[in-house]
This record gives C-alpha cells, structure tokens and sequence, in this order.
C-alpha cells in the first residue's frame, strides 16, 4: 500500500529519529566541549594568566564551538531547512566571535 504525499508538503521533511540522533550528538559534544573549557582555563592560568580572565575565556571557547556544532548538527539533521543565512549564518558569526574572545581574552 502507498501513501501520496499531502499536497503543498514539503519534498524532505526532518523525523523525529534524525532529530533525535542530532540532539545526541549534539549534547555528547557539549560534554566534550564542557571538558576542553576546563583544559583551556587551567592551560591559560599555568601560563600566568589572571584566574578570572582565564575562566571567562573557557567559556567564550565552551560557546564559540556550540555555536559552531550547532550549525554543523543542524545542517546534518535537515541541509534543505536550516541551511540558510537567517539559522546557520548567525550561528557561525556568534560561535566565530566566541572563539575570538577567547583567544583575546585569554592573553596577558
């Protein structure tokens, strides 16, 4: 037995089984990221940077990479939905800028 498509459906829709496959690979990286956040800072304060600094840069990195995976997953998940400059646009100029506070941040 075959099943038409609704009229006026889209030709790729997203399942319930691709989002949740996304948001698990999404909440393991931020495990992931949580981790490196904690290296970056401890790094950053063997390497004489103030504790505060150092922290704050930790996690401008722990965001600037979930910005960035987000877009990564979201684009995995659905390419034909959230492929354009209003979702993954924005997210890629937040996590960049993230990760260059970071770096900026995490200087002497």
């Amino acid at each position: 037995m075959e099943v038409a498509p609704v009229a006026g459906a889209p030709a790729t829709d997203t399942s319930t089984r691709d989002i949740a496959i996304g948001g698990a690979v999404f909440v393991v990286l931020l495990i992931v990221f949580f981790f490196a956040r904690n290296a970056f800072a401890n790094h950053l304060v063997r390497r004489r940077v103030a504790p505060s600094s150092a922290d704050t840069a930790g996690w401008l990195l722990f965001f600037g990479l979930a910005f960035l995976s987000a877009a990564v997953v979201l684009g995995f998940v659905n390419s034909t939905k959230f492929l354009n400059v209003a979702i993954t646009g924005t997210l890629l100029v937040f996590g960049i800028a993230a990760i260059a506070g970071a770096l900026f941040t995490g200087r002497r």
